[in-house]
Order: C-alpha cells, then sequence, then structure tokens
C-alpha cells in the first residue's frame, strides 16, 4: 500500500470522525433548538395577547380621556363664566365699597356737624329753660297781682252794688217823703219846693278803674317741631314783649298757646305751652288779649 493511501486513508477517518460529531452534535441539539423555538413561539404568543390586552386598555384610556377632556372643558368653560361673573361682582362691590366709604366720610362729618349743632341747641335750650323759669316767676308774680287786682275789684263791685241798693232805696224814700210833703201842703194850700236830688252817699265806694284792651295779632311764620319752637309775624315794634302768651287759633279751633321768650322788631320766638291733638302750622292765627286796669 502506498503512502498515498494511507494519507487517504487517514483523511477519511478524520472526516468520518468529523462528521459523526456534527451528527452527534446536531442530533443532541435539535431538541433543545425546538424546545426554545416553541417557548419562544409561546412568549409570542402571550406578549401579543398582552400586547392586544394592552391596546385595549389604551383604548379605553383614550376613550376615557377623551370623555374627561369633554368633561373638564366644560367645567372649564363653566367655571371660566363663573370667574368672570365673580370678577365682575367683585368690581360692582369694590365700587360699592368704595361709594360706602364716601357715604362714610360723608355721614361722619353729618355727625360732626350734628353734634356741634346739637351742643348748640342744648345751650339754647338751656337758655331758653333759664328764660321760661324767669317768665314763670314773672307769671305767678303776674298772678298774684292779677289775683289781688281781681279781689279789690270783686270788693269795689260789691261795695258799689250795695251803695247803688242804698241810693235805690233812699231815693224811693225821698219820692214817698216828697208825696207826703205835697199832700200835706196842698191841705194848708201852699206848694213845696223839690228838693235838690241825691246824688252821692258819703262812704268807703271809689269808682271802678278805667279799663284799656290790648289786642295783637299775627300768624305763624315759621315752626320747629322737633324743638317746639315757633316764631310770629310781629315784634317789639307792634308792642310784643317777652313772656307774653299767644293763643293759636285755626279756623276758630284752638290749638295751644305760645310763650315768648325773645323779640326782634318785626318777629318774635317763642315755645309751645297747653298743646292740643295738634300742633301749630305756619299760617296759623296768633292772638294776645288782655285787659290792664289803670289804677
Amino acid at each position: 500500500m502506498s503512502t498515498l493511501t494511507k494519507i487517504l486513508i487517514v483523511l477519511l477517518t478524520v472526516s468520518s470522525i468529523f462528521l459523526c460529531g456534527i451528527v452527534v452534535t446536531y442530533v443532541g441539539t435539535a431538541t433543545n433548538y425546538k424546545k426554545q423555538w416553541e417557548q419562544r413561539r409561546s412568549n409570542i404568543n402571550s406578549l401579543t395577547e398582552q400586547k392586544e390586552a394592552l391596546e385595549e386598555d389604551v383604548n379605553r384610556l383614550n376613550e376615557t380621556i377623551s370623555n374627561n377632556a369633554t368633561t373638564h372643558s366644560s367645567r372649564i368653560d363653566a367655571l371660566t363664566d363663573e370667574i368672570k361673573q365673580l370678577t365682575t361682582e367683585r368690581d360692582k362691590y369694590k365700587i360699592d365699597f368704595e361709594n360706602a366709604q364716601t357715604r362714610l366720610e360723608n355721614n361722619a362729618s353729618v355727625v360732626s356737624n350734628n353734634l356741634q349743632t346739637v351742643a348748640l341747641n342744648a345751650q339754647m335750650l338751656k337758655e331758653a329753660q333759664t328764660k321760661v323759669a324767669d317768665l314763670e316767676n314773672t307769671k305767678r308774680t303776674n298772678e298774684a297781682n292779677i289775683n289781688d287786682l281781681t279781689e279789690r275789684i270783686m270788693a269795689q263791685d260789691a261795695t258799689l252794688e250795695q251803695n247803688s241798693a242804698e241810693i235805690k232805696r233812699l231815693t224811693e224814700l225821698n219820692a214817698q217823703l216828697q208825696n207826703q210833703l205835697d199832700q200835706n201842703m196842698q191841705q194848708v194850700g201852699k206848694t213845696a219846693v223839690m228838693p235838690a236830688a241825691v246824688t252821692q252817699i258819703p262812704g268807703p265806694a271809689q269808682p271802678v278803674p278805667p279799663v284799656t284792651d290790648l289786642d295783637l295779632e299775627g300768624v305763624i311764620s315759621e315752626v320747629k317741631a322737633n324743638e317746639s319752637l315757633a316764631s310770629i309775624s310781629i315784634g317789639s315794634a307792634n308792642g310784643v314783649k317777652q313772656g307774653m302768651v299767644f293763643h293759636v287759633i285755626r279756623s276758630d279751633k284752638y290749638i295751644c298757646d305760645i310763650v315768648v321768650f325773645s323779640t326782634d322788631a318785626d318777629q318774635a320766638s317763642g315755645y309751645f305751652d297747653l298743646v292740643s291733638e295738634d300742633i301749630p302750622r305756619a299760617g296759623d292765627i296768633v292772638e294776645y288779649h288782655t285787659l290792664f286796669y289803670a289804677l
């Protein structure tokens, strides 16, 4: 056998061994590849199912997102309108607040002025009360004088009546005596001389003092009902003085009295007294009547 043949035999033997190894390796690993392919195919199917499930979830989420977007858009529109309305109301309230603040400042000024007016009115009221007290004292003094004068007049009237009755009695007695004298004189043929008339009987009787009547009349020009004060259209130039009491008349109806505490040349001021159901008002007639006995 030649060397070439030996080499070929050796090569063929090595090739056979190598081929056998490859076949054994292929046979040994073929089962593993099939299992891996089946496992991968199962994994792919599982992943496919998961993908479909995820796609359905994504679709549901997209639908939910779309619905939520629509709902949120409507809600956003509603909130936007509400914000606009609230903004309008805020601006309105801001304007109202500014107006209220302005009114508050104005009211504070008015309150300050009213406080000053109240203080001035309190002072005037105090002065008026003082004048009223003085007028009350003067009124009581005048009433006492009037009562005393009235008693004196009544006493004089009583004395005058007594004197009148005595004069009448004496006149009648004188007439009777004259008749008797005439009869007696006729019997003797003589005529009696007429005696002088009796004109006065001595006694304590005195003549009644003359009477002077003072009448004043005007109208109410201004009324301050909350202060119970009024002004009349006549003043000191017409004879009006402090303490005079004027009667307020409306269509022959008595309303009240006005006691004068302040006078000017053409007008006077006073306070209400003895007020009836109605209160005086501008245009009502005021009258003052009194009698003075000149002693």
